[in-house]
């Protein structure tokens, strides 16, 4: 079982389809499956490379049990929408959210018991004793997501329409660019 898992994925893409449009230089309609599609994927390995989610989503992140401070692997967090554990009767419980804390704004974003309280007991064993449900994200669309992102996807965008086969036979020589998209994702890359 991962121990992240997108409950509600965004409603919406960081790069829409006419900029990427715009981006190819395409008209028409007849790709823009195809294009939509590669905008999602790219959003997707952008995600992955950076440890950030780009757009208002909720992610729910599994947890054995109870640390001293939750480490959330992911940011931006706008908030915590609930935490459920199973306690150690079995039963599916949910935590009252007066008995703990966020801090979003830190490195990585935490979660801690409140002061003076401690976490409930659980029950061991179980990779998802505890169940924490986060929104991330910049906001409800590509507004805020930092443009070095948004071009990064376009560039992926780009070479994936222009290069729909996994592989190139012949005489090429193939370089990745100086500022091409790794590049450009590594620039907003958190490390846990």
């Amino acid at each position: 079982m991962d121990a992240l898992t997108v409950a509600s994925p965004p409603a919406v893409e960081p790069v829409t389809l006419s900029d990427a449009k715009l981006n190819l230089k395409v008209d028409g309609t007849e790709e823009d499956a195809l294009i939509g599609g590669l905008i999602t994927a790219a959003r997707e390995y952008a995600e992955r490379v950076t440890g950030r989610k780009l757009i208002t989503q909720t992610i729910e992140y599994r947890l054995p049990y109870f640390p001293a401070t939750i480490e959330l692997p992911v940011r931006p967090v706008q908030s915590v929408a609930r935490i459920r554990y199973t306690d150690t009767e079995g039963v599916l419980q949910t935590l009252d959210a007066s008995s703990y804390q966020l801090y979003g704004a830190v490195t990585p974003p935490k979660i801690t018991p409140v002061y003076g309280a401690v976490w409930p007991t659980v029950r061991t064993h179980q990779p998802d004793s505890v169940v924490v449900d986060i929104t991330v994200g910049y906001g409800d669309d590509g507004a805020a997501v930092p443009e070095v992102i948004c071009q990064a996807i376009k560039l992926m965008v780009n070479h994936w329409f222009e290069n729909r086969e996994a592989v190139i036979v012949g005489n090429v020589k193939a370089e990745e660019l100086p500022m091409g998209a790794q590049h450009l994702l590594n620039l907003h890359r958190t490390y846990y």
